[in-house]
């Protein structure tokens, strides 16, 4: 029997006023309750040494180009990293006799986050009540990719394989909404699509450089349903302009589970951005879903993988001479490995519009 992890430490509850649903993006960073507490940890826990390194030497440049990728030289995450697990199919099962966020020590623990019915905050001492049985658990990425990086663990001891349900999505939109930072992304990587752990987690972290996913040009295929075709590897969008975090859930939703009852590898990324359209500057949450090329096995370290923050625009570099060397057309070239074969893709993108309303 897995043994919970322990989270006496802090407890961020937030109720649906904290959501931030515009943030005017033309205006500077700024930081909300949820930011500041985040950061304040995450700078603590770095000081006091509960990290494999620090972030003090990576160094990042804009590629040339039509996408402006942001690349950044970060050695240590390919060389001091936990071992990623074998991974053989999208569905494989949770096994808890490898290692697991039931496993992770306290010190790395940032807070648990729960969401208050109540319009004020309140206060959780971190053990469980009666009305919320789900622990849902924040702590650092001990292998950081970029600054204020850390792992969301919903419902923890559910010990859920690393697959997206309605539960694990609509925290995720919440802790974006929760950020007031223009730069605070969130990712997801399915098994078989750079997963290197097979519990629920879903990536965060703050990144102060403007990625084109912000507000890179996108096509209407279906109802919800955008399609961004920039890149060698196309996706899919959703955005939270025009609808609410509920329906947001559902839509996304829909897609990824029809990509993982097919075996489909995906990658999911979240950020603020522009509305759809050429003349929209609203602000919105911006929702990509990639379905991806399976990279089967334990991952081979290579130059750059392509998981879910290469895919909208960061690249965190292992190799410092391909860091030196790197153009957008290799970059491309790279990309195209993670890409389906057209006639799949096209297949894949049939059957999902079938799910949505014109």
């Amino acid at each position: 029997m897995l043994q919970p992890v322990q989270d006496s430490s802090d407890c961020f509850v937030y109720s649906e006023n904290d959501l931030l649903k515009n943030c005017q993006l033309d205006k500077d960073y700024q930081l909300s309750e949820f930011d500041i507490q985040l950061r304040k940890s995450w700078d603590d826990k770095m000081k006091n040494g509960h990290f494999r390194y620090h972030l003090d030497k990576v160094e990042t440049k804009i590629i040339p180009g039509s996408l402006k990728y942001v690349a950044q030289l970060n050695v240590k995450r390919a060389t001091e990293r936990r071992p990623p697990q074998n991974i053989t199919i999208v569905n494989q099962p949770f096994d808890s006799k490898v290692f697991n966020f039931t496993k992770v020590k306290e010190d790395e623990i940032i807070f648990r986050l729960e969401k208050s019915e109540n319009d004020g905050q309140q206060q959780c001492n971190g053990h469980t009540d009666s009305k919320n049985e789900k622990r849902n658990i924040v702590m650092v990425n001990v292998s950081p990719l970029e600054y204020g990086h850390i792992l969301i663990c919903p419902d923890i001891d559910a010990s859920k394989p690393q697959l997206l349900d309605e539960y694990a999505l609509k925290l995720a939109i919440n802790c974006q909404l929760l950020s007031k930072h223009k730069g605070f992304r969130l990712g997801f990587n399915s098994l078989c699509a750079f997963a290197s752990v097979n519990h629920q987690h879903v990536h965060a972290y703050y990144l102060e450089q403007e990625i084109f996913a912000e507000k890179c040009p996108v096509q209407h295929l279906k109802g919800p349903v955008y399609e961004l075709d920039v890149i060698p590897c196309k996706g899919f969008v959703f955005q939270l302009f025009g609808s609410t975090v509920d329906q947001l859930t559902i839509d996304v939703l829909k897609m990824t589970e029809y990509l993982q009852s097919n075996e489909v590898a995906h990658n999911v990324f979240m950020t603020r951005g522009t509305a759809f359209g050429d003349n929209n500057k609203e602000d919105t949450i911006r929702i990509y879903v990639w379905p991806r090329a399976k990279f089967i096995g334990i991952k081979e370290e290579a130059a750059f993988n392509v998981a879910v923050v290469e895919l909208a625009g960061h690249l965190p570099i292992k190799v410092e001479k391909l860091y030196e060397d790197l153009t957008e057309e290799l970059i491309f070239d790279t990309a195209r490995e993670a890409a389906l074969p057209e006639e799949e893709y096209k297949n894949i993108k049939d059957n999902i519009l079938k799910l949505y309303h014109s």
